[in-house]
C-alpha cells in the first residue's frame, strides 16, 4: 500500500505549517479568558482550541485590522508541565493579508477495477486441451509512490476439468500472495476478489462475523445457518459494495473455514452484507480493490483474460478530513512546534508529540493563508515575502467548526 508519511508529506504538500486538531468537540474556547489562566487552570480542556484577539479568547467575527491568533492547550508534557502547555500561532492582522478557506469533510472512495467473465466463456476456454494462461495485474499509481510497484498473478491451466470459479481463486491468490519475506518490499496496495451475482442465499441466526486478515477463519457470534460445506459464501467488505467470493471447507460451530484467507483488513460483517449459494453459475467478476483510500492503480487482463477488460467501477476520491490525512498532517505540526523528541533517547523525560487525531473522527479544516516577511539573506535592508499557513482541522459539522465559520466570516 502506499507510504502515508510519502503521500501526505510536507514536500508534497508544499508548506511547512503550524496547526491544531480539535480534541473532541467542545466548541472554541469561551470569550474573554486570559492566556494564563489557560496555562495554569486544569478547568480549561486540554486540545480545545481557542481564537485570541486583543489579548483575550474571542468567538465574535473578527473586525478588519484586529490582531488575532490561534492557541490551543496541549497535554502535560513528561515532567516539564503539570498543568499543560499551550501552543500559539504567531500574531496576524484580519485584513488583505489573511485570507481563510474552509475545506469541509468530504468522505474518500477506495478504487475499485472489475472484469465481468461470462462463465460460458470461461467453461468454453477451459474445456480446450493443452496450455491456457490467464492473467490479471495492478499497478500502483498512487502520488508520490515510485516506483510504481506492480501486483501481476497467473493461473496456469493444463487440463480441461478444472472450473472457472477455481482458475479465479488460483489467479486471486497468486495476486494476493504475500512473498515479501524479507521486508523490503511494498505491501499489497489492492486485493483481487472474486464475486459472482448468483450467491444469493440468506445467512440466518449470526448478526455478524469477524474476519481477521491473513486468516481462513470466519467467527460468527453465533452457530449461522445456510452455509454449508462445499457451498460458495460472500462477504462484502466495510466500505465497499463489492463482494468477495469464497467455498466453505469446513464448519465448526460459530466458526466457518474458507477455502483461501482473506485479504482485506479485519473486519466485522453485518449479516445484510453476506449470501451463500450452491452451485453457481451466470457471470464471475474479477475484481481489484484498494487496500486504503489513499491508494490509486491501474489494472489489467491479459493472454486468456485478454478479451475481458478490466474497468473502473468506482473511481478513486482521496476526499479530505479523514483520519489518516488529518493523523499525517498532526505530526508535522508537532514537528513545526519542536516536538521532536519521539523515538529519542530523551523521550522518557519529556513524552512523546502530543496527538489530538481520532480514527472514530472525520474533520472539518481551515486553512488561514497570510503574507509573511522575513529579514533577506540575500539583499540587506530589504524583506523576503512568502506565504505562510495556519492549519485547523476541528469535528465535521461539530460546534468548533460553527464558531469558526463566525470568527472567520466562511
Amino acid at each position: 500500500m502506499a507510504d502515508l508519511g510519502k503521500r501526505y508529506s510536507k514536500n508534497l504538500m508544499g508548506i511547512n505549517a503550524q496547526g491544531y486538531v480539535e480534541l473532541g468537540d467542545n466548541g472554541l474556547m469561551g470569550a474573554g479568558i486570559d492566556l494564563n489562566q489557560i496555562v495554569h487552570d486544569t478547568a480549561y480542556l486540554i486540545g480545545q482550541i481557542g481564537i485570541v484577539a486583543d489579548g483575550a479568547t474571542n468567538v465574535d467575527a473578527l473586525a478588519a485590522g484586529e490582531k488575532f491568533s490561534i492557541i490551543q492547550k496541549i497535554s502535560q508534557v513528561g515532567n516539564i508541565s503539570a498543568t499543560g502547555e499551550l501552543s500559539k500561532s504567531i500574531d496576524l492582522i484580519w485584513g488583505d493579508n489573511v485570507s481563510v478557506v474552509k475545506v469541509v469533510y468530504d468522505a474518500p472512495v477506495k478504487q475499485v477495477d472489475e472484469a465481468a467473465i461470462p462463465a460460458t466463456d470461461i467453461d468454453a476456454l477451459l474445456a480446450i486441451g493443452g496450455l491456457k494462461e490467464f492473467v490479471a495485474s495492478a499497478r500502483d499509481t498512487t502520488p508520490a509512490n515510485q516506483p510504481f510497484p506492480v501486483e501481476e498473478g497467473r493461473s496456469v491451466i493444463r487440463n480441461a476439468t478444472t472450473s472457472a470459479y477455481n482458475m479465479l481463486k488460483n489467479l486471486v491468490q497468486n495476486i494476493n500472495g504475500d512473498y515479501d519475506y524479507e521486508r523490503n518490499s511494498d505491501d499489497l496496495f489492492a486485493v483481487a476478489t472474486i464475486s459472482n451475482a448468483a450467491v444469493a442465499g440468506a445467512v440466518s441466526v449470526a448478526a455478524s462475523a469477524f474476519m481477521a486478515q491473513g486468516s481462513n477463519q470466519v467467527f460468527f457470534n453465533a452457530a449461522p445457518t445456510g452455509p454449508v460445506v462445499g457451498e460458495y459464501i460472500s462477504f462484502v467488505p466495510t466500505g465497499t459494495a463489492i463482494a468477495d467470493v469464497y467455498k466453505i471447507t469446513a464448519i465448526a460451530g460459530a466458526a466457518i473455514t474458507l477455502d483461501r484467507v482473506w485479504q482485506h483488513a479485519n473486519d466485522a460483517i453485518v449479516i445484510a452484507d453476506m449470501l451463500v449459494g450452491a452451485a453457481v453459475t451466470g457471470e464471475w467478476t474479477l475484481g481489484f480493490i484498494g487496500t486504503t483510500t489513499d491508494t490509486h492503480f491501474s489494472s489489467i487482463t491479459s493472454e486468456d483474460l485478454g478479451d475481458f477488460p478490466m474497468a473502473t467501477t468506482q473511481a478513486w476520491k482521496q476526499g479530505s478530513g479523514d483520519y489518516p490525512s488529518v493523523a499525517a498532517m498532526e505530526e508535522e505540526f508537532s514537528v513545526f512546534r519542536g516536538a521532536t523528541t519521539i523515538n529519542a533517547q530523551w523521550e522518557e523525560d519529556y513524552g512523546k508529540p502530543t496527538r489530538f487525531a481520532s480514527p472514530t473522527k472525520t474533520y472539518d479544516i481551515y486553512f488561514i493563508k497570510y503574507k509573511k516577511e522575513t529579514p533577506s539573506m540575500a539583499f540587506a535592508n530589504e524583506n523576503a515575502h512568502h506565504i505562510g499557513y495556519e492549519i485547523i482541522a476541528v469535528e465535521a459539522g461539530g460546534t468548533a467548526a460553527g464558531e469558526l465559520d463566525t470568527v472567520f466570516g466562511v
